[in-house]
């Protein structure tokens, strides 16, 4: 059995190597022993470390063989991912797993391998701690130190210090936020770290994290630091963070006031309205303050408006000049409208000029307003870009099904060949006996990749008796990549009696990649046909796959597992491996 593995070393892609060696692990364990001797051989450290961590799994006794294939790993990151996943199969070898870890080089690899290792090695957690406090970088060192915490109750003031010589004022806040879950009475001096922080935004990502974690008495020095932060948008996400009792309201909303960004000092009032109830008149002005037209409509959308409020925000919408915002804002606004203000959104509705958004608008406010459905039908007639009108009226028809004839036809008279197609796949869901109109415009498509797109948006909706059709035209495709997607959209919908002729295009793909891709969308539903008819399609596919190269046809032989399974289940591995054995030998 060891000749089983010859094909498996005479593929060049390590990373593939490494995964046929771990399928092939399981199935042939007797082979083991030499399998990690080809694993230890594959270049990328990398893939070697992954062979390895799944190769221990079946191979107990030659572990220690293990461990020294994984210390000899150069790239130091891949051998302290390496030594992790073994550990949990060595607990008599960690303290050498811990040796192995304390000497790699770099900083944010050996706080990772450490802080794994922490886990299995209690009793040498001090000197896991001793390592982590010596790595150069602080911010990992920080980490290391976060994540030794958990394990570590009585060396909680150790790692405290350690925290607090951490000079970097970013990484020490993160570091004694980290503490603060196991050390609560450090909390006021996590809040001083952060408060130290110079950068802005990392000063309020500190009180950001802080925020849920503060008692009572340390949230007005919170609110102080939050209110020093000088950049308005990281002044008002600090501020919106914390929890604030009745008490410190007034003076976060003088906060949020004297925020000069009218987009942050939105955010921030909005934030406390939810406190502060009365401050929304205040928060809606404030958003209509705001300069961009974008950022004052999605202001103006997150509101939770009482009634009164509405007119004011009506006409905040109405005053934005961005077509495109204006709808959206009129469009948010819709469903919280009182008839009496609906008259007023439908006039601004109307005043947008250009005819998609129009459309769009019309549209949301004929919910409320059914008299308008002929007006918001005519926006929809008039719109010049021929797939945004069918969209539009393909919308209007759930409210005006007479309308569904005119879609269609609007639909039809779309030039661009992949618009067409598509608006009709999108009407048959209305219109299901436009289905064969639909596949006919699928099939119309020049492009390889349209045809592709489109007949994959029609997979799903097809009957029975238009995937012979469909087949053809994906058979049609010339390009591999675009033939084998188009395929893969198809390949479970497909009677028992066109998957030969699907496998036989899934054969003549020339591309190694999306034939595999497309063998392995067909096997689910091949492996399901009785045996008396699968085993002459097999033969005749393993015969056609065998004149590709060794690596091609391992790929294309794992793509139809499900298929090899269904034949012969456990014994069929078997031969198939002793099929790959004759082949390795005979290409030796």
């Amino acid at each position: 059995m060891p000749q089983v593995l010859a094909a498996v070393r005479a593929i060049h892609d390590d990373d593939s190597r490494a995964k046929a060696l771990s399928v092939l692990a399981d199935k042939l364990p007797d082979i083991l022993p030499e399998a990690l001797a080809t694993a230890r051989v594959i270049h990328d450290d990398d893939s070697r470390a992954k062979a390895l961590s799944v190769l221990a799994d079946k191979l107990p006794d030659i572990l220690p063989e293990a461990l020294a294939a994984a210390r000899v790993i150069q790239d130091e990151y891949y051998r302290a991912k390496a030594l992790s996943a073994l550990a949990d199969k060595l607990p008599n070898i960690l303290p050498e797993a811990l040796a192995a870890a304390r000497v790699i080089h770099d900083d944010d690899s050996r706080a990772k391998a450490l802080s794994a290792l922490a886990n299995k090695l209690p009793d040498i957690l001090p000197e896991a701690l001793a390592a982590a406090r010596v790595i150069q970088d602080e911010y990992y060192r920080a980490k290391a130190l976060s994540a030794l915490a958990d394990k570590l109750p009585n060396i909680l003031p150790e790692a405290l210090a350690a925290a607090r010589a951490i000079h970097d004022d970013d990484s020490r806040a993160k570091a004694l936020s980290a503490l603060a879950d196991k050390l609560p009475n450090i909390l006021p001096e996590a809040l001083a770290a952060a408060r130290a922080i110079h950068d802005d935004d990392s000063r309020a990502k500190a009180l950001s994290a802080l925020a849920d974690k503060l008692p009572p008495e340390l949230l007005p020095e919170a609110l102080a630091a939050a209110r020093a932060i000088h950049d308005d948008d990281s002044r008002a996400k600090a501020l919106s963070a914390f929890k604030l009792p009745p008490e410190l309201l007034p003076e976060a909303l003088a906060a949020a006031r004297a925020i000069h960004d009218d987009d942050s000092r939105a955010k921030a009032l909005s934030a406390l309205a939810d406190k502060l109830p009365n401050i929304l008149p205040e928060a809606l002005a404030a958003a209509r303050a705001i300069h961009d037209d974008d950022s004052r409509a999605k202001a103006l959308s997150a509101f939770k408006l009482p009634p009164e409020l509405l007119p004011e925000a009506l006409a905040a919408a109405r005053a934005i000049h961005d077509d495109d915002s204006r709808a959206k804002a009129l469009s948010a606004l819709a469903d919280k409208l009182p008839p009496e203000l609906l008259p007023e959104a439908l006039a601004a509705a109307r005043a947008i000029q250009h005819e998609d958004y129009r459309a769009y608008a019309l549209s949301a406010l004929a919910d409320k307003l059914p008299d308008i459905l002929p007006e918001a039908l005519a926006a929809a007639r008039a719109i010049q870009d021929e797939y945004s009108r069918v969209y539009f009226l393909s919308a209007l028809a759930d409210k005006l099904p007479d309308i569904l004839p005119e879609a269609l036809a609007a639909a039809r008279a779309i030039q661009d060949e992949y618009s067409r197609a598509y608006a009709l796949s999108a009407l048959a869901d209305k219109l299901p006996d436009i289905l064969p109109e639909a596949l006919a415009a699928a099939r119309a498509i020049r492009s390889d990749n349209y045809r592709a797109y489109a007949l994959s948006a029609l997979a799903d909706k097809l009957p029975p008796e238009l995937l012979p059709e469909a087949l053809a035209v994906a058979r049609a495709i010339r390009s591999d990549n675009y033939r084998a997607y188009a395929l893969s959209a198809l390949a479970d919908k497909l009677p028992p009696e066109l998957l030969p002729e699907a496998l036989a295009v899934a054969r003549a793909i020339r591309s190694d990649d999306s034939r595999a891709k497309a063998l392995s969308a067909l096997a689910g539903s091949l492996s399901q046909m009785p045996g008396a008819e699968l085993f002459p399609l097999w033969q005749d596919t393993l015969h056609e796959l065998s004149l590709h190269t060794r690596p091609n046809l391992l790929s294309d032989i794992k793509a139809l597992f499900p298929v090899i399974f269904a034949l012969g289940r456990e014994a069929a591995t078997v031969e198939i491996a002793h099929a790959i054995v004759d082949v390795g030998r005979w290409w030796k």
